[in-house]
């Protein structure tokens, strides 16, 4: 007889997407310390503490995925610093809410530099309109919700319509 399934909770897929990101951002990090390091090295250069301590400001949203990549190559080079004292040190990591304003503003920008795409995107090419969502996400300006952007750009793009 098999044993039940397992009921996995929602934020362990979380927890475990965040884990898989930082190692595999550990082979970039590798190569820039002369190409090689055994796993023992890899210990003493980062620490298992030092990427749970990530995983934590990650979970946390007190930084972003990308913002964890940093921190991982700040802590991997050598900033002997707690990861704890370097978020709150440095005012360039930490997230802040990005107002409806400014997304409306990355919005706009981002329509007027692209109107070929904002005019397929108002056609209903979704792909059009994920890309434009990726671009006011990859801005970096704050905390840039993926859901938030998209609707933003929709309301742009019908706004944009309505005045043609």
């Amino acid at each position: 007889m098999l044993p039940p399934p397992l009921v996995v909770p929602p934020c362990y897929h979380v927890l475990t997407s965040h884990i898989y990101r930082i190692v595999h951002e550990l082979p970039g990090l590798i190569a820039v310390k002369d190409g090689y390091c055994d796993w023992d090295t890899m210990d003493e250069l980062l620490p298992a503490a030092v990427v749970a301590r990530v995983l934590e400001n990650v979970l946390a949203k007190r930084i972003t995925g990308q913002t964890a990549k940093k921190l991982l190559a700040m802590k991997f080079t050598g900033d002997k610093r707690d990861v704890r004292q370097i978020v709150g040190d440095d005012d360039n990591l930490k997230l802040r809410t990005v107002s409806h304003e400014e997304y409306m503003t990355m919005a706009k920008a981002l329509i007027d530099a692209h109107p070929d795409l904002a005019q397929k995107a108002q056609q209903g090419q979704s792909g059009k309109l994920m890309w434009l969502v990726g671009q006011m996400m990859r801005q970096g300006i704050g905390s840039i919700e993926a859901e938030k952007a998209k609707s933003v750009l929709e309301e742009s793009l019908k706004h944009d319509t309505e005045q043609s």
